[in-house]
Order: C-alpha cells, then structure tokens, then sequence
C-alpha cells in the first residue's frame, strides 16, 4: 500500500491557512508491514511470488526509509505561497517522476495480472485495510505492532503564525539588503544617533527648567524698575527661542534615528528571507504519486457523507465534496446561532412576565388592603348606627310602632352613610390625583423660590455696593466743602467705619476661600477614588474578555477534536457506543458553556452600567471643580481689589487719625510709616526672590552632578566592558 499523505489541491480558491506544507511538515513514520506484506507472508511457501510485486515493494521500502532517515524530527518551516516558484518547481518535478514510473510500469504489468489480480482480491476482502488506510491518512501511525510517535496536532495558532511567517517571508523579498561594511557604517550611525538624541532631550530639559524659572521671575517682577522688567521678559523670550530651536533639531533627530532602525531592520528581513529561501533549496522534497491518495479520500469523503445521510452528487471531486461539508457545517452553526437567540429571546421574555406577574400581586395586595380598611370602617359605622339606636329603645311599655317608625329610620340612614362612603372614596381619589398635581407644581415653586433667592442676593450685594460708593462720594463732598474740625472729626469716624466694613469682608471672604479650597480638596479624594475604581472596572473586564476567549478556544479546540473522532473510523460493535458518549460530553459541555456565558454577560451588563455611573459622577466632580477653581479665581480678584482700595483710602486720609487738623509733624510721621512699610514688603520680596533663586541654583547644580555622573559612569562602562550605551 502507498502511504497517503494529506490533500493537496491544485486549486487555489481556499485561503492560504487551510493548504498543508510539501516540505515534510508532519514526519511520514517508517512503515514496517502493510497489509499487503501480510497478505503475501500469508501465501503457501510453495507458491513464487512474482518478481513485479517484490520490486515494488524494495523501492517502496526504501523510499519511506530514505523519508524516515530525512526526517527524524517535525520541521515546522513556514508555509510557502500559492503561487511561489518552490512550489511550481515541485509540482514540475512530481509531474516528470510520475510520467517516467508510469512508462516503466506499463510494460510490466501486462505479465503480472493475473498475480496483482489475485493480490487485490485477497486486500479488498479484507476489513483491516479501510482501518489501516484511514489511520495512516488522519493520525498518521504506524503498525500497532510497535509504539506509537508522538502526535503533531495542528492548531488554528499554528496555522495563522505560519500564514503570517509566509506573507512576512513574501513581504522581506522587496528589502534592500546590505553589505558588510554598509551594516556596520549604518549600525555606528545608529548609535551615534542615539547618543545626540540623548544628549539633545537631557539639554532640552535644563532650557526648560531655566525656561520656567525665567517665567517664574518676570511674573513676580511687578514691584521692580521698568528696567528689570524688560530685561526679565527679554530672558524669557530669549529661553523660549532657545526651546523652540532644540525642539526641532530633536525632532530631526528622533526622524533620522528611526530612518535608520528602519534601514537596519528591512536590511535583517531580507537576511532571514535569504537564508530560509536558501534552506528551502537545499532540503529535498519527497515526490509522491497523489491520485491513488485522492481516490482514497474521496471514497473516504463519500462515505462520511453516506454516514450523516447527506445527499450529493456521485461524480463530485474531493474539493467539492469538502466544499460541500464546510458549507454543511456553516448551516449547522447558523441553526445552533439561531436556536440560542430564541433561547435568550424567550428567557428575556419570561423575566418580563415574572416582572409584571409581581407588580399585579402588588396591586392586588395594595386593593386588598384598601378594602379591608373600608370594610373596618363600614362596620364601625354600623356600630355608630346601632348605638344610637340601642339608646333610643323605649325603656318604659311605649308603642312598638314607634319602634319600627325608628328601625327604617335607622336603615335609610345606614344606606346615606354607604351612599357617602362611595363618594368619600370618589373624592380621596380625587384628592391624590390633585396632591401629585399639586406636588409637581410645588417642586416648581420651589426652583422658582430658589431663583428669586438667588436674584434677591445677587441685588443685595449690588445694593450694598452702591451704598458703598454713595458714601464715599457724600465723604468726598464733604472733605472738598468741609472747613471745620467737626466735620472732620465726623469724616473720620465714617472712614473707621469703612474700614471695619472692609476687614469683616475681608474676613468673610477668607473664611469662604477656607471653604471652598476644603470642599475641593474632597472633591480631589473623590475623585481619585472613582478613578481607582475605574481602573479596577476595566482590569476586571480585561479579565473576563481573556476567560471567555480561552473558553472559546477551549470550545473550538473541543469540536475539532470531535470532528476528528467521528471521521476516524472504529470497528462496528463500539464506533456508535463511542459516538454517542462523544456526543452527551459535548452536549453537556456545550450547554454548561451556554449557562456560563449568560452569567458571564449579566455581569458584564452589570460592570457596564456601574462604569457608566462612575464617569457620570467623575463627570460632575470635573464640572463642580472647575465651578469652585473660577469662583476661587473670582474672589482672589475681588480681595486684590479691596485691598488696592484699602490703600488708596488710606494715602488719601493721611494725618486724619487724631481730633486735630494735620499738621506737617503728623504727615510726617505717617510719611516715615509709609517708607517703613514699603522697605519691609520690599525686604520680604527681595528675600522670597533670593529663596526662589538659590533653590534654582540647588537644582541647576544638582542638575550638572547627574549629567556628569552619567557621562562618567558611561565612560566608565565603555572603557571597561569595550561597550558604549
């Protein structure tokens, strides 16, 4: 028998990852026995065996040993394209070997038909050929006689990392490829690149740095000369030219050292794509005749169809055939797709009756309880009745006409009350439809309260305003027409006055600062909480996603394996017992897999929705930030203006303090305090300054010992390992 190896098409309308290598990719075992060596072991010793058969046999032995001995161990080299020139070349090969065996052949055969003949019949008949044939084509086994080699399975992982391996091999064909010397120019290129780029980010750092603090003393400068400040702005426009500049040589840079690395890498490419193309060349590939191995699988093919009672047409090819079952399996996935959205759709459908099967038992219970409360008060209304009417009976001997007169009386009156009590009832629903009514437009009258609230406050502090300014106006006038000491005394209390009004804001606006930077501080907490959160969210459905794709690959690994086991065939008494132990693990399997995953994806709607609320909160944390930043940035402006018009009114009330008229002593002295407090703010500014720059320095300082430690620690590298970095 001819070892089968697997199909080989010479279509190429099926992708390139379902095509199998010629280059021996699954190790063709050595076979020892045949069934036809059996069957000629079998024959009497008395009966020649004809010369054709032996010498078929030798030269089949000795072309598997020769395979064996070629390949011991599996090659996983990479697919070659459809269309390469190695397969064209082996397709022209196997053509001219096959021709020259059939030539060979034909004149030899006419003698030994009767033999070969006979041969067959004895094959055919016998039930271990089909087994024997199939082994050999799907596992790939030898003689159960010996122990069996170890199996290759191909997964879908294999066969996409070699599809990606022959499009990278038929990509690296177009690379350049270098010299010696050329690599090794491009490669100290590369390394020098590498250095000045380094060198260029550590100096664009330290302008930065120096960028920064320039920026930093222009703006503290507001209390200097004219002369220092444009000398300051000069820097800083100075170190941002500077900046500008070493950016863009960093870019040309970083363009150049990627240009480069990507000169090197095309440059390996080609390399690999050399020495594989080169391999390739060298490693004979073993030619075999394919149209018994086709026949065999076709009839193979037919009787799987035959099995699973699908019709076809009687002289289809094996392509067509497995054309057909591919396009079988598709509608079978199709239909199992289907039958699970139904089985969602009908759970989700059950989950909406049980819903509203709860929110009738609701209602029924709430009308239950409404009536057993009207029944309570019927009966105690009876009771009213009945009371009075105990009390109304005659206790000495009146008529009992009069009685009677006072039952019905009594009945007509419980049959008003019954009459009142329905329309009590008509009225109390009345009466809620008209409270929601009334409670939706008092929640509108309260936004509306809220508004005006805020309307009256807005034109309380405009009021305020405004009364502030009319009083210094009036204390303006006043000090222009005044001529006395009392009006001056008077102005001077008013002024007092303004400026305990102006320091109890000043407080009042301090205290809401405090407040306000505490409540954003809370927020801040808050807000790094959700994002941490956040983050576990999106770690918990990396999670998930990688389980459930391991699942699927579990799955899918499950059903190529059941696949494998109904096509290879076992003997007749247990291939259905098996069959059917197969099928209830994968149904079971299958159906767990199904409850999994509908757990797995209400979790996952769960995640979703608390993701959705984290971002909406973390959302309105930003927004109300960003609210208190601008009030904060408001007030601050507002203290700044108070405290710009707390010194404007003091120089102009200068020497007003005591009960008398100024005099030039007290201008004087209020002059002194004047400069006194002027060189202390200065003095305070000069040392803040002084603070700010030595701590530059610190750094620019701390800055230079790094580099220079890097550079000597680089040197030190280089000059004992012969290594530069």
């Amino acid at each position: 028998m001819i070892p089968i190896i697997p199909r080989q098409s010479s279509d190429d309308d099926r992708p390139m990852g379902l095509k199998f290598t010629r280059n021996n990719f699954y190790n063709f075992p050595k076979r020892e026995a045949t069934n036809n060596e059996h069957v000629l072991k079998r024959t009497p010793s008395g009966q020649r065996t004809p010369p054709l058969i032996t010498k078929r046999d030798s030269s089949r032995d000795s072309d598997l040993s020769s395979v064996a001995s070629l390949s011991p161990t599996p090659l996983l080299s990479p697919t070659l394209p459809a269309r390469s020139p190695f397969r064209i070349r082996d397709s022209q090969q196997g053509k001219m070997i096959g021709s020259h065996d059939t030539k060979s052949k034909s004149s030899s055969t006419i003698d030994t038909s009767s033999s070969s003949s006979s041969t067959s019949s004895s094959v055919t008949t016998n039930d271990d050929d089909l087994i024997q044939e199939l082994e050999s084509m799907w596992k790939l086994k030898s003689v159960p006689t010996k122990p069996p080699t170890p199996k290759h399975d191909m997964s879908s992982e294999d066969m996409l990392l070699q599809l990606l391996i022959s499009h990278a091999m038929i990509d690296s064909r177009e690379f350049k490829v270098l010299t010696f010397e050329e690599f090794e120019k491009l490669k100290q290129h590369h390394a020098r690149l590498k250095n000045r780029v380094r060198n260029s980010k550590a100096k664009l750092e330290l302008d930065r740095k120096i960028q920064e603090t320039s920026h930093s003393l222009s703006n503290l400068s507001f209390n200097k000369n004219r002369e220092s400040v444009i000398l300051l702005l000069d820097e800083a426009v100075e170190a941002d030219r500077k900046v500008k500049i070493l950016t863009q040589r960093l870019h040309e840079l970083t363009n150049d050292e990627v240009e480069t690395q990507y000169q090197i890498l095309q440059h390996t490419a080609g390399v690999l794509s050399l020495g594989l193309q080169k391999l390739e060349k060298d490693r004979p590939v073993p030619v075999v005749d394919g149209t018994q191995q086709m026949e065999s699988l076709r009839e193979n093919l037919i009787q799987l169809l035959k099995k699973h009672n699908i019709s076809h047409a009687t002289d289809a090819s094996p392509t067509s055939l497995l054309d057909y079952l591919e396009a079988q399996l598709e509608t079978y996935q199709l239909q199992s797709r289907e039958s699970e959205d139904k089985y969602r759709g009908a759970q989700e459908k059950q989950q909406l009756l049980s819903l509203s099967e709860k929110k009738l038992e609701i209602q029924l219970r709430s009308t239950q309880t409404k009536n057993d409360l009207l029944k309570k008060e019927m009966d105690e209304l009876l009771l009213k009745v009945k009371k009075p009417v105990m009390d109304w009976l005659p206790q000495d001997d009146f008529d009992f006409q009069d009685d009677d007169h006072g039952n019905e009386s009594a009945l007509a009156e419980v049959a008003e009350l019954r009459e009142t009590l329905s329309q009590m009832e008509l009225n109390a629903s009345k009466v809620q439809s008209q409270l929601s009514v009334f409670q939706s437009r008092e929640n509108g009258l309260k936004k509306e309260m809220e508004q005006y609230r805020d309307e009256a406050v807005r034109l309380r502090s405009q009021k305020e305003e405004w009364d502030r300014t009319m009083k210094r106006r009036t204390v303006l006038q006043a000090l222009e027409n005044a001529e006395d000491g009392s009006s001056t005394a008077r102005f001077e209390q008013q002024l007092e006055e303004q400026e305990g009004e102006y320091q109890a804001q000043l407080k009042e606006q301090a205290a809401f600062l405090d407040k306000t930077t505490r409540a954003c501080e809370q927020l801040q907490k808050d807000r790094d909480e959700l994002s941490a959160t956040c983050e576990d969210l999106e770690l918990l459905i990396r999670d998930k996603t990688r389980a459930l794709d391991a699942r699927d690959r579990q799955i899918q690994q499950l059903e190529s394996e059941l696949h494998q086991l109904k096509s290879t065939p076992t003997p007749a008494g247990s291939s259905n017992a098996a069959l059917q132990e197969l099928q209830a693990q994968f149904s079971q399997k299958e159906s767990a897999w199904i409850e999994q995953s509908n757990t797995m994806e209400a979790d996952f709607e769960g995640i979703l929705k608390e993701f959705d609320r984290l971002t909406g909160t973390a959302m309105e944390f930003e927004t109300d930030k960003r609210n208190y930043e601008r009030r904060i940035q408001q007030l601050t402006q507002e203290v700044n203006g108070l405290e710009s018009s707390l010194t404007e009114e003091k120089t102009k009330n200068l020497g007003y303090h005591e009960a008398d008229t100024p005099t030039t002593a007290t201008l004087r002295k209020e002059f002194r305090r004047m400069i006194t407090d002027m060189k202390s703010d200065h003095h305070r500014t000069l040392e803040r300054e002084g603070q700010e720059k030595s701590k530059l320095e610190k750094q620019l300082k701390d800055l230079k010992h790094e580099r220079e430690m890097f550079r000597y620690e680089r040197t030190n590298k280089g000059v004992q390992t012969l290594f530069m970095p």
